[in-house]
C-alpha cells in the first residue's frame, strides 16, 4: 500500500511540473509577442524561481528513493529458528511449531 502511494505521489508531482513547464513556455512565447508588458516578465522571473526549486526537489526526491531501495535491499534477513524437541513417550525427535503434541505418537514434548 505504501508501495502505491509513494508512486501516486511521485506521479502526482509529474503531472504538476509538467502543467507547470506548459505554463512556463508558454508564457515564454507571449513574452517574445508582448515585449512591452511588464507584468510577462515578472512572471517569467516568478516561473523560473519556481522551476528552479521544482528540479531541486526533484534531486532530492529521487536521492531519497534511490538511498531508500539501497537499504531495504542492504537488509539481513532474519530466519526463524527452530527448536527440536522430543516427545515424552516414543523419544522421538520432532520440530517444534508450536505445537503440544507429538505427530508420531500423539504424546506430549518435552
Amino acid at each position: 500500500m505504501e508501495k502505491v502511494l509513494k508512486d501516486l505521489y511521485i506521479k502526482f508531482i509529474v503531472a504538476i511540473e509538467i502543467t507547470a513547464w506548459i505554463l512556463f513556455f508558454n508564457i515564454m512565447i507571449l513574452n517574445s509577442i508582448f515585449d512591452d508588458i511588464v507584468a510577462y516578465n515578472n512572471l517569467m522571473i516568478i516561473f523560473g524561481v519556481a522551476m528552479y526549486h521544482m528540479l531541486v526537489y526533484d534531486v532530492v526526491l529521487i536521492v531519497k528513493i534511490a538511498t531508500k531501495r539501497k537499504e531495504f535491499q542492504n537488509k539481513p534477513k532474519i530466519e526463524e529458528i527452530q527448536m527440536i524437541t522430543s516427545c515424552k513417550s516414543c523419544g522421538a525427535e520432532v520440530l517444534d511449531k508450536a505445537g503440544e503434541f507429538c505427530s508420531k505418537c500423539g504424546g506430549p514434548l518435552k
